[in-house]
């Protein structure tokens, strides 16, 4: 007997199909028959006869609904139900093939889209139908461990596909892990009431206990403030609110600090500059910490007139004294060595003191003391001169050489020749000493000729200048004595009778006696 049902699945357009693996489960409460794979799940609710089991023989695809969807149409055949599957409490997997028509129209590899060649082949995942090349699709797994086949998955379902144990300790059941957790959820034994007495749910698999403890309401949890106390779920928010010791409050007497809650008091006690003190002058009153100055200074009972004529606390009679009364004697800063200042007096005894530091009022820039300043203007190279030349001008002292030298209309031109402008008073000196054109006397031969002139003299014109001999010897003497010197040369060149040729008069005789023209 042969019933067919349509199922439909809507899906991407995919441009092949190929072998799939999925899973049957019959719960006999409802007849309910779901299907899994590892891409999809789906569920039949028809009624089917307890001693009958489907199973997929053949499929067909029917182009619908333009060019994105496909409709998979599955005939399902009526097989007798294993004897396993008879007894009406229990829920088992049997192992469904749906054998997809394979096509030859993949171009690429489906998951690292490289092109099918004679050398890269077709394969089919079993688990979800898609053609993958050899190194994509080379793991091999057992899809249901019933029919134990072992059957070519890609890279990509390899994960989803693996036969996996339910986690719940004493269930013993296995699927793959794309189906695990509706085995946990629907159909594991293995469960039971909240064991923390919460009323979200009325059993709970064993297996979830651990994910069901992250919402359960009387699950005791560490406190996050860190205090180490355990509150359940639903206390916390009360707890970080009201009772935890590290919760952060404000000050009591509103200072406006921010701290935990297991501070407050010492804070309050110690700390606070709100918290209440007895006066320090001993008037009995309680005032604010951060107050007590502004009390000593200006209601305190306790304060004293000084003689200065302010009333002062007697904690601050000694500091005032010393540090702040306008009546305290003091010594003069620029070290003067006057005694008794008062301090409303200092200021006055500084501005006229003679030892204070001032700057040159003429404009050196140089600092002394006020009593030195007199006697510096005496000698300060800025102070203002009369010209030495009597021209009349006042010119600064550090100035007045060049004027006298360049600028003074007092100046007379040189009487011997050279053209400069000399002041009077140096003109003797200028002409004794400096002028280019004065006389002077050669000191070797004792001509008289200009002080310009004299070096070239000596060098190329003085009978009496020392030179070397011209003929190498090393000999020297004055210009006049070197023709004596000359004739008796030992490096006085010769010339030889037979050749020609010049020697000096040292070696020509030993020449004439080996010369190769030499008569014989």
């Amino acid at each position: 007997m042969c019933f067919s049902f349509i199922i439909f699945k809507y899906f991407k357009m995919q441009e092949t199909a190929a072998a799939a693996a999925v899973e049957w489960r019959y719960e006999t409460s409802g007849g309910k028959w779901t299907l899994f794979s590892a891409s999809d799940s789906l569920i039949l609710e028809n009624k089917f006869d307890e001693k009958q089991i489907f199973h997929s023989s053949s499929m067909d695809y029917c182009k619908t609904f333009g060019n994105e969807y496909k409709i998979d149409v599955v005939t399902l055949k009526m097989e007798p139900v294993p004897s396993s599957l008879t007894s009406p409490s229990t829920t088992k997997i049997v192992p469904i093939r749906i054998r997809r028509r394979v096509t030859n129209e993949a171009p690429n590899c489906k998951i690292c889209s490289k092109s099918f060649t004679l050398f890269r082949r077709r394969h089919n995942c079993s688990a979800c139908g898609n053609v993958v090349c050899g190194d994509c699709g080379s793991h091999r797994v057992v899809l249901c461990e019933i029919a134990k086949e072992i059957e070519r998955v890609c890279s990509s379902c390899v994960d989803q596909v693996k036969i996996l144990p339910c986690p719940a300790s004493g269930c013993g059941y296995r699927t793959m892990s794309r189906a695990l957790d509706y085995h946990i959820d629907i159909e594991c034994k293995m469960r039971g009431p909240c064991p923390y007495g919460c009323n979200i749910v009325e059993s709970i698999p064993t297996a979830r206990l651990k994910k069901h403890e992250e919402i359960c309401p009387e699950y005791p949890i560490t406190c996050p403030l860190y205090c180490a106390t355990k509150i359940k779920r639903r206390l916390i928010s009360k707890h970080e609110k009201e009772e935890c010791p590290r919760r952060i409050v404000f000050c009591l007497l509103d200072c406006g600090m921010k701290m935990e809650a297991q501070k407050i008091d010492s804070h309050t006690n110690n700390d606070c500059k709100n918290r209440l003190v007895p006066c320090i002058e001993g008037c009995r009153n309680e005032i604010k910490f951060c107050d007590q100055t502004e009390h000593s200074t200006k209601s305190c009972l306790m304060r004293k007139q000084c003689g200065c004529g302010i009333l002062l606390p007697p904690s601050m009679k000694t500091n005032h004294e010393s540090n702040q009364c306008i009546l305290r004697i003091v010594s003069c800063s620029f070290g003067c060595g006057t005694l008794n200042i008062k301090f409303k007096d200092l200021q006055s005894h500084q501005s006229n003191c003679l030892f204070r530091q001032v700057l040159c009022d003429i404009g050196c820039g140089k600092k002394m003391k006020l009593k030195d300043l007199t006697s510096h203007e005496g000698v300060c190279d800025r102070r203002l001169v009369y010209c030495n030349e009597g021209c009349g001008n006042q010119i600064k002292f550090k100035d007045i050489l060049s004027h006298e030298n360049d600028s003074c209309s007092k100046r007379v031109i040189c009487s011997i020749g050279c053209g400069k402008k000399i002041p009077p008073s140096k003109l003797i000196n200028h002409q004794t000493k400096d002028c280019p054109r004065r006389s002077v006397i050669c000191d070797a031969c004792g001509y008289n000729t200009q002080y310009q002139l004299i070096s070239n003299h000596k060098s190329t014109s003085c009978p009496e200048r020392i030179i070397s001999c011209p003929n190498n010897c090393n000999f020297k003497c004055s210009f006049i004595k070197m023709k004596d010197h000359e004739d008796q040369c030992p490096n006085k060149p010769e010339q030889c009778m037979y050749c020609s040729r010049m020697y000096p008069s040292s070696s020509l005789q030993t020449h004439l006696a080996n010369c190769p023209q030499r008569p014989t």
